[in-house]
Order: structure tokens, then sequence, then C-alpha cells
């Protein structure tokens, strides 16, 4: 059987339908968006990253601010900044503007657990990198080849940001069943008048 992103999402939905307070497919809440997110009855967050091509996967090795994120919780971003002392911009001798290197540490939210899922035998547990676990979608489900390791044990509490995606997602889906019921209501008119 062949898997698209879409069908391993199903199998995510079911796998955690029983035991998490929510699973959200394609959503941001950290840095990044997640191919799908589960926030367990216990309070602790996973997320899973699916990967359907070998390509696929080893591109994620390009990520870096994710990965040093998922690796320490934290992330340097190297940009650099116009330096300003008292309100003024400082200027070179050749009346250049001054950049500074902002290389502080940035803290960011990050789940509990991090998992790549992916079509049976596609990779091994050797290829994901040691702070994420490995699933393999089946012909009859899942299975665990490797177990997601605790990036931590803070609990967040996601419920501010989850409330938000709900109720844009509620709106967008309330906008849509009102343009169906318009084009019900003008098909059910043209009925009538022929």
């Amino acid at each position: 059987m062949s898997h698209s992103e879409k069908t391993i999402i199903d199998v995510l939905h079911a796998k955690y339908a029983g035991n998490s307070k929510f699973r959200i497919p394609n959503v941001f809440l950290f840095r990044w968006e997640s191919d799908f997110f589960v926030q367990k009855d216990n309070g602790y967050c996973y997320e899973f990253e699916i990967k359907i091509s070998k390509s696929d996967f080893r591109r994620d090795a390009a990520k870096t601010e994710k990965i040093s994120i998922l690796q320490t919780g934290g992330f340097i971003r190297k940009e650099k900044t116009l330096l300003m002392i008292d309100n003024k911009w400082q200027f070179d001798d050749e009346g250049q503007l001054i950049y500074e290197n902002n290389d502080e540490p940035k803290q960011a939210k990050r789940p509990n657990k991090f998992y790549y899922v992916v079509p049976e035998g596609m990779i091994t547990k050797f290829d994901v990198p040691e702070y994420s676990g490995l699933i393999y979608v089946t012909e009859t489900g899942t299975k665990t080849i490797k177990e997601a390791p605790f990036l931590h044990r803070d609990k967040l509490d996601l419920h501010p940001e989850l409330c938000n995606k709900f109720y844009w997602y509620w709106l967008n889906q309330r906008d849509k069943n009102d343009q169906l019921e318009r084009e019900i209501k003008m098909l059910r008119q043209k009925l009538e008048a022929s």
C-alpha cells in the first residue's frame, strides 16, 4: 500500500483517538509547522514529522534552527543588527553603518517528544537523530521502531494558541457551510423555476 501524508495523518488520528486531549494536523504551535500534533491526556505534547520519501527525510537535516530547538530548547539566529548606542546609529570612519552580531541564544517552545513517521521500512532507527523516535505506518496501523526520548518534562500550556487555532478553523468551516447553504438554496430555486 502506498501512503500519502493524508493517509498517515488518518492513521495517527486513529492511534491517538483514545488517549489525547487534542489531535491537530498541519498546525503552527512552535517555530515551524507540525505535520501532526498531539497533546495527550497526561499533558505531554508529541510532534510527528511525516516523511513519505527518503529525499524528503534527508532534507530535514537543513532545518538547523528546528534541530537546535529540538536538541537544546534554544537556538542562535546568525543575524546582524545595526549598532545603536544612546538611540543613535553608529558609523565607522568611512561613514558606513556599523553592524553587530546578535548571537544571543533564544529560547523556544518545543514538544515533549518528537517522532518521524514513515512508510514501513523506508528508513531505520539508525537514520533518525537521537532526539527523535521512529514510527512505521504498516498495512494494519503503526509500529513503534524507536521510542522517542523526552526532550523535557514540562507540561506546556498551549490553551491560548489552541483556542485561537480552533476558533479560526471553526470560523472557516462556518463560512464554508454558509456558502454551501447559499448554493443549495440557489439550486433549489432553479429546480422550482424549471
